[in-house]
């Protein structure tokens, strides 16, 4: 009975050391100097990172510091279109991406590594911490 009780105890302190473990990293997350912010409703921050993937090279790669309640794939690609990064993204009317830099529209989008079907950025959620890969592919 003694043993089944320190084992208990055991267990329940590497719970408790792996839950302080896992939350001390999630707040050790900074804020690049180099984020560009998107000023939305300031209800809520929402950090992402965004990859832009060309056939043979990364086009951009940084944080994007998402100041609104309820940011969009949309607002991500114009705070980025907006900052002088260098980059031209071009959607259609109905939302979806016609090409970056002269790139047509060959384009998937991940997020936090699974491709997303919706084509209209302005429907497309991103939340805190998301990885958001935009990959070329002169092939689809």
């Amino acid at each position: 009975m003694r043993r089944k009780v320190i084992a208990g105890i055991a267990v329940l302190i590497l719970v408790l050391a792996a839950g302080i473990f896992w939350a001390s990293q999630q707040q050790k997350r900074e804020i690049s100097e180099e984020a560009l912010v998107f000023e939305g409703d300031g209800k809520a921050q929402h950090l992402v990172d965004l990859v832009i993937q060309g056939e043979d090279r990364v086009l951009y790669m940084g944080q994007i510091l998402l100041k609104d309640s309820s940011p969009t794939m949309e607002d991500v690609l114009l705070t980025l279109n907006q900052q002088e990064q260098g980059m031209e993204i071009v959607l259609d009317g109905e939302g979806a991406l016609q090409g970056i830099n002269g790139m047509g529209d060959h384009w998937t989008v991940e997020i936090d590594n699974r491709e997303i079907e919706e084509k209209d950025m302005g429907r497309i959620p991103v939340e805190d911490w998301q990885g958001i890969t935009l990959r070329y592919s002169s092939e689809l």
